[in-house]
């Protein structure tokens, strides 16, 4: 099982974690810009500024380049007070915070402030976001924008949608259906959920009972969500994504047994707990605005169910189909073979993600 690991080095990441969240705040004809990203995202585009080699940007490092990383950010994230191509803004660039790291999701971030100055009072504003388009195509920015002190305005920027033209900074805030398009693809692209999931439905008798799993799984991973992205409970991340990593590898041997398990729903529901968090850490950055969050997170919540459904629901419906045509005295839902070969192959994705996660892959690849 470990040698099958290994050998699944290729198989891509389970999330895109590359984010950053800009605040602007108008007050009159004064606009303060704070831009907050991943170090690693910095240091992914920008490797010279690593001067020690730990693949880490600390204090020094990030003085010595403050210049550089301002330019880089501001040539790729640019504010302007018109909807006409070119004329943005070239504000004063405040500061260059220490990195940071953040004890919950561990990412270390850097923060940059800038500030633009104009005779008249700022009514549009248009924005165009291309930050770490080759590194990190999956980059998503969550933009917020306050007028005197009150949300106003708030997106989601990534490759797909890269900018926005915003008319009136003083309009009311409407909130983005772009949440639920980043659940149904958060779930998509999040292969470690979609594995536990799979390694769930051939370990079923039918579809009643595949029902019962994923309602359990869907109800308790909904409710750590909501609880983790507000702040509720929180545990490291790195300790969530390892046990997620396990429960899939722990699922999958399930596949290996002839009888249906009473209460693999009680295990789904349990499982489900820790999963949720795994959603909550890479939205919670992305609710933090009290007027919103509420909202934000169920749209999110509804994409992430909407895009688990469009999984599941072919996969339940052929295999329902297919029972009912050969026949066999399993009482599961699917025959031995393909179970077990499928049981195993998931399994053994969950071992290496959880060697990856843990930092063990380095060492034995090197």
């Amino acid at each position: 099982l470990a040698a099958a690991s290994l050998s699944l080095a290729g198989l891509p990441e389970p999330h895109p974690m590359s984010r950053s969240t800009s605040l602007v705040e108008v007050n009159g004809g004064v606009v303060r810009w704070s831009l907050r990203v991943q170090s690693e995202s910095i240091r992914e585009v920008l490797p010279r500024l690593d001067l020690n080699g730990d693949l880490l940007l600390d204090r020094n490092e990030c003085d010595a380049a403050a210049d550089e990383i301002a330019g880089y950010l501001a040539e790729h994230y640019a504010l302007r007070g018109t909807e006409a191509p070119g004329g943005e803004w070239a504000g004063a660039l405040v500061r260059i915070g220490e990195p940071s790291r953040d004890i919950v999701d561990e990412f270390e971030w850097v923060e940059a402030t800038w500030e633009f100055r104009s005779t008249e009072p700022v009514e549009g504003l248009a924005v165009r976001m291309e930050l770490f388009e080759v590194t990190s195509p999956d980059h998503i920015d969550v933009f917020e924008l306050r007028q005197d002190g009150k949300l106003s305005y708030t997106a989601l920027f990534s490759a797909a949608q890269p900018g926005a033209w915003i008319p009136d900074v003083g309009v009311g805030v409407t909130t983005s259906f772009e949440w639920f398009e980043l659940g149904v693809s958060h779930i998509l692209t999040g292969y470690d959920h979609l594995a536990f999931l799979l390694a769930l439905l051939v370990c079923v008798r039918g579809a009643k009972q595949a029902a019962l799993v994923v309602t359990s799984f869907t109800v308790a991973h909904s409710i750590t969500l909501g609880l983790a992205a507000l702040g509720h409970i929180s545990l490291s991340d790195r300790f969530v994504e390892l046990v997620i990593a396990l429960s899939i590898s722990f699922v999958a041997t399930r596949g290996f047994s002839e009888k249906a398990r009473a209460g693999l729903w009680l295990e789904s529901g349990l499982f489900g707990l820790i999963h949720g968090m795994g959603f909550a850490g890479f939205v919670k950055d992305a609710v933090s605005s009290e007027e919103q969050e509420l909202v934000s997170l169920a749209l999110f919540n509804l994409g992430v169910e909407a895009g688990q459904l469009a999984f599941l629901a072919p996969i339940g419906v052929a295999l329902e189909l297919w029972r009912r045509r050969r026949s066999s005295k399993s009482e599961l839902w699917v025959p031995r073979g393909p179970r077990v070969a499928l049981s195993v192959l998931v399994a053994c994705a969950g071992l290496y993600w959880f060697l990856d996660r843990a930092g063990w892959l380095g060492p034995l690849a090197s």
